[in-house]
């Protein structure tokens, strides 16, 4: 169970992160690409895991 508990200080980004993508274009898209590969890495090995789990089953 969590507690609800009052808001406590809003503190706003930094003008910097505002806007990021448009102001930083190179580096926003060599982020996302990073993200995106690692996304990917993450999903493959998730089946890779998921067929030697089912290859194990099958040699009981």
């Amino acid at each position: 169970m969590t507690a609800i508990e009052p808001a406590s200080t809003f503190w706003p980004a930094e003008n910097y992160h505002q806007q990021f993508y448009k102001k930083n274009p190179k580096r926003y898209r060599l982020l996302e690409r990073s993200r995106k590969q690692y996304l990917a890495t993450q999903h493959l090995f998730g089946r890779v895991r998921v067929g030697l789990k089912q290859l194990r089953g099958q040699n009981k």
